[in-house]
């Protein structure tokens, strides 16, 4: 039944999923639209496979450009990275976190704006929340990271 209840899926390539405790499934990639429904870029999936469509209309408009990465901490919000410089509007520095329920998370410390200089094409959420992060990138925030970056789990430098 999970299959058949994909339907035709996402119109656009797939970079990236994660698995959430209860099962839904978190999908990423260059793709804007799932079984013909416009989504930003992201999309959770139930346990069925059919859309949380509370999930895709929390996040709005979503990502403006490719995410390559979803990834989730102990917490339960999802650290996404990639090519995006806005999400839903706000002007983002290619990272975001999310809260659960899709809505951005405005306490993530990325000096709205900065952020990484250039794309993010892997990223990892640690034991311990930090995120380690991979990229063409030569700064964040304005402080030199040359390509290889870990942040502590609010996205402030580690």
């Amino acid at each position: 039944a999970f299959n058949t209840n994909i339907g035709t899926g996402p119109n656009n390539s797939v970079f990236g999923y994660t698995q959430q405790s209860d099962g839904k499934l978190i999908i990423v990639g260059s793709f804007t639209e799932w079984n013909g429904t416009p989504v930003g870029r992201i999309v959770r999936l139930n346990t069925d496979g059919t859309r949380d469509t509370d999930f895709s209309a929390n996040v709005g408009a979503g990502a403006s450009h490719d995410v390559s990465r979803v990834n989730l901490q102990t917490t339960g919000k999802l650290v996404v990275t990639g090519s995006f410089t806005s999400w839903s509007g706000t002007t983002v520095g290619r990272i975001v976190r999310l809260n659960d329920d899709g809505t951005l998370d405005t306490a993530f410390s990325t000096k709205a704006g900065t952020g990484f200089s250039s794309f993010t094409y892997g990223s990892v959420v640690q034991s311990d929340d930090k995120i380690v992060v991979v990229g063409n990138f030569v700064s964040y925030n304005g402080a030199n990271a040359n390509r290889v970056l870990r942040l502590n789990a609010d996205g402030t430098i580690d």
